[in-house]
């Protein structure tokens, strides 16, 4: 594990697609009323996340914590956090669930997200890919077996 966060704990921690938000202070925000909630919450809480920084965070959980290893794929640098949004949205997906759920909820979410800015939401948008990728020149035999 890599400096405490890693791909191996993404996975163990995360549903495919999901999305995980955040405050202005990188403070953890549920958009479930409660943990029995699917994701069918994400598109609702998108939509009114210019209010999320007036909604109960959890210190405990901090995008700081979530992104400091992880990079940007374009640039292989470390993800740049906008200090001037109200929020954070991190979308979970992956090519691997296949197109239909893609198009089915994180496409929706995209929409749903790009309207909410038009609305005048202050959102930074943070796509996570949970799919291996090509720059990390790994081989079929290096790739780890993982017991969830």
């Amino acid at each position: 594990m890599h400096n405490g966060y890693s791909y191996y704990s993404t996975m163990k921690n995360a549903s495919l697609p999901d999305a995980k938000f955040f405050n202005k202070n990188g403070n953890f925000v549920d958009y479930r009323l409660s943990p029995s909630d699917c994701n069918a919450q994400v598109g609702p809480f998108i939509d009114n996340s210019q209010n999320i920084n007036d909604l109960p965070s959890d210190a405990s959980i901090q995008l700081g914590e979530i992104i400091k290893d992880l990079v940007d794929i374009h640039t292989k640098n470390t993800i740049e956090l906008d200090k001037n949004a109200d929020g954070y949205l991190v979308l979970y997906w992956a090519k691997f669930i296949g197109g239909k759920l893609n198009r089915k909820k994180s496409l929706d979410w995209i929409k749903v997200y790009n309207e909410s800015q038009k609305k005048g939401a202050n959102i930074q948008l943070i796509f996570l890919n949970l799919d291996y990728q090509d720059f990390w020149r790994i081989t079929n035999e290096d790739i780890p077996e993982y017991d969830f």
